[in-house]
C-alpha cells in the first residue's frame, strides 16, 4: 500500500511558500509577478484533487507549476505593447528589497544585495537553473527532469551563469 501526502494548503505554503517565491522571482524577476505566480501556483495545490506519494514529489509539483505559471506571466510581458514602466535596474532592486523582506537569510545585507542584483541580470531560464542546484540541492539531471530540458542544457545554462555571475560580482568589487 502506497502511503500518501495530503497536507492542508497552509501546511504546503509554510513548507513551500519561501521555495516556490524564490523560483517565482528568480523566473519573472520582479516582486509584483512573483506574488502572482505564488498566489497561482497555491490556487493550483489547492484545487488539486490529487495526493503526493510523499514529500518530494509534492515539492517537484511545486515547482513544475510555480515553473509554469511563472512561463505564462512571461508570455503575457511579451504580448503587452506597453513600455514597462521600471527599468531593469528598478525592478532588480524591488525583486532583491522584496525578497529580503519576504525572507531574511544569514549574511552580509550589502553582498545579499549585489547577489540578488547579479541574478537579476541572467535569463530567467539561468536564474531558476541556479536556484534549483545551489539553493535547493538538485542536480543538473534532477533539473532537466523538473524543467524539461535536456540535462546538457542545464549544464550549459549553469555554465554561462555562472560565468556572467562571476564577471557581474567581478565589477561591483
Amino acid at each position: 500500500m502506497k502511503r500518501t501526502v495530503n497536507h492542508t494548503l497552509e501546511q504546503t505554503i509554510e513548507a513551500w511558500g519561501a521555495m516556490v517565491y524564490r523560483i517565482a522571482l528568480a523566473y519573472c524577476g520582479n516582486a509584483h509577478d512573483a506574488s502572482d505566480v505564488f498566489q497561482n501556483t497555491f490556487l493550483k495545490r489547492h484545487l488539486h484533487s490529487g495526493t503526493f506519494t510523499d514529500a518530494d514529489h509534492e515539492k517537484a509539483w511545486l515547482i513544475r507549476v510555480a515553473i509554469n505559471c511563472s512561463n505564462d506571466i512571461l508570455r503575457q510581458r511579451e504580448n503587452r505593447l506597453a513600455e514597462p514602466l521600471e527599468s531593469p535596474a528598478a525592478e532588480a532592486k524591488a525583486a532583491s528589497d522584496s525578497l529580503q523582506q519576504f525572507e531574511s537569510e544569514s549574511g552580509t545585507a550589502a553582498q545579499d544585495v549585489m547577489l540578488e542584483r547579479a541574478l537579476a541580470a541572467l535569463s530567467p531560464k539561468q536564474r531558476a537553473v541556479v536556484y534549483l542546484f545551489y539553493y535547493e540541492g538538485y542536480s543538473t539531471t534532477e533539473i532537466a527532469e523538473i524543467i524539461g530540458d535536456a540535462p546538457t542544457t542545464v549544464r550549459s545554462h549553469l555554465h554561462r551563469a555562472r560565468k556572467a555571475l562571476r564577471i557581474e560580482l567581478e565589477d561591483t568589487q
